[in-house]
């Protein structure tokens, strides 16, 4: 479907009364019930239009208007409600944030591309040129993005839209749930640890209650609660080098792979007061040894305090990081890559292969890269 820019600009019309909708049928008003409410408890606006006719509507209209601020609320019961399955609707928005028209023309002025918008939930995601000038473009946009509450996020390859959108639309809990579970008064690591002894003691119990399942449960107590191969490890700092840190930062989720870079990769603006929360809008984590999103955004928090590390890049298995800070002593780059090798140990496991190489690689480097499997 073709843009048209001519209904992207329309103004939606302010109906007075934040309780309820005009609609373009003039016999009825429609109420929402649980109206969302605002920053600082302001009732949100209620607006009506452009109008579009059933199946047909532009999505790039839409787009353009979400980017705004505002946001489609319940479009197909709206619409049966109204004309059953046939004939025209007025589109029902509300808006929350008008500074999102200063982010509308900040993004179009650094050269996105605004007809590229797709959004899930509240977060655009906009198709840029993959490579260095994605992350050339993360740089540019960072700090004025930051200044109006939002924080950009590299999602990687556009063609797998998809899955990134699965992941999201997944989520059952409202971020604010979320960051509500994000462990207090204990450090990420110590939450993170406690979450696996429960996950290993509920997997117990059902391989307990299995006749079937006897072999597989000497296993595991057999095996007991070691972290993995590694975690016994001692540092061998002789064999460090510094040389080879990267000057730059390389984004994988930014390029691709060298048999396989990517053309386009998604940019997402996530509504996000601190950098460091942003796992929660993506739904990041619960899946095989990758922790759950609490404990995602407990880690972020305290590294962020720690090394100023904010994420540039998140997909559907990966973190990458920026550091504005870098780890300079080696006893802590040890003790850092512990801690690695716990919250993520498919980077040892099916990368480094030892703990102290990862070590050698967080020393010094302005960059950190997580991938569960």
């Amino acid at each position: 479907m073709q843009f048209d820019p001519s209904i992207a600009a329309a103004e939606p019309t302010l109906i007075p009364g934040p309780k309820f909708i005009n609609t373009t049928d003039a016999n009825r008003t429609f109420a929402f019930q649980d109206l969302p409410v605002g920053p600082n408890g302001i009732a949100m606006n209620v607006i009506s239009g452009p109008t579009f006719p059933r199946h047909t509507e532009n999505p790039h209209a839409i787009a353009d208007l979400e980017l705004r601020g505002f946001h489609l609320c319940s479009y197909y019961g709206f619409q049966e409600q109204l004309h059953g399955d046939s004939g025209p609707a007025t589109m029902a928005f509300v808006q929350e944030n008008p500074m999102n028209n200063q982010i509308t023309e900040m993004l179009a002025s650094a050269g996105i591309d605004l007809s590229t918008c797709r959004t899930v939930r509240d977060i655009p995601f906009f198709v840029v040129r993959a490579g260095k000038p994605a992350v050339e473009l993360w740089k540019s946009v960072v700090s004025p993005l930051q200044a109006l509450g939002h924080w950009p996020i590299i999602c990687g390859d556009a063609d797998e839209f998809d899955r990134i959108e699965e992941q999201i639309s997944d989520q059952e809990k409202d971020v604010r749930e979320i960051l509500a579970q994000v462990p207090a008064g204990i450090s990420a690591a110590a939450a993170h640890a406690a979450e696996r002894a429960a996950q290993r003691q509920r997997m117990l119990e059902h391989l307990r209650a299995n006749p079937k399942h006897q072999e597989m449960l000497k296993f595991f107590e057999t095996a007991g609660e070691g972290e993995g191969s590694c975690s016994n490890e001692s540092p061998d700092y002789t064999t460090w080098s510094s040389r080879g840190k990267p000057q730059e930062v390389r984004v994988q989720s930014a390029f691709g792979y060298d048999r396989d870079p990517y053309r386009s990769v998604l940019l997402a603006i996530v509504p996000a007061a601190s950098a460091a929360d942003s796992p929660a809008y993506f739904n990041f984590g619960g899946f095989n040894a990758c922790p759950s999103t609490p404990i995602h955004v407990a880690h972020l928090r305290e590294w962020k305090q720690r090394f100023g590390a904010v994420p540039i890049a998140i997909t559907d298995a990966v973190i990458e990081m920026f550091l504005a800070n870098p780890v300079q002593s080696k006893e802590d780059a040890w003790s850092l890559a512990r801690d690695f090798y716990a919250y993520c140990p498919d980077i040892v496991d099916q990368g480094t292969g030892t703990v102290n190489r990862l070590a050698n690689e967080i020393w010094k480097s302005p960059q950190w890269y997580f991938w569960w499997d």
